[in-house]
């Protein structure tokens, strides 16, 4: 598992803070968080603008899921939030762009665990 840090700007628009990906040639326009994504951040933020996860392949102590279920025609990855911190959502869906294959070696996992570290 790794620690990611995602940032919302004063615009509204959250990204990912992945200084490696743009050293590498990465535009910052790829880093964003859109199509629920943004939406699940702003929940989990409740009006902060900085949140830091953790994030896996396989299960850690307090995960919760995001369960892959569908590539998307264009670019990226559909995801499925089943429940957060033991609420249940009704199969919240968010969609995931090509940056998740560069976080995970190429890949879109089925399953990503994640835990939020911090919320400020």
């Amino acid at each position: 598992m790794e620690p990611y840090k995602f940032y919302k700007e004063p615009d509204g628009r959250w990204y990912i803070d992945l200084p490696q990906y743009m050293e590498h040639g990465g535009d910052k326009a790829d880093l964003e968080m859109v199509a629920g994504a943004d939406t699940f951040l702003d929940m989990i933020a409740a009006g902060k603008t900085k949140v830091s996860t953790l994030l896996g392949e396989k299960p850690f102590e307090g995960a919760d899921q995001l369960l892959r279920s569908h590539r998307a025609a264009f670019s990226g990855s559909f995801y499925i939030l089943q429940q957060f911190r033991g609420t249940r959502f009704d199969n919240f869906e968010m969609w995931l762009c090509d940056v998740t294959a560069y976080v995970f070696k190429g890949k879109f996992p089925d399953i990503i665990y994640f835990s939020v570290v911090d919320v400020r």
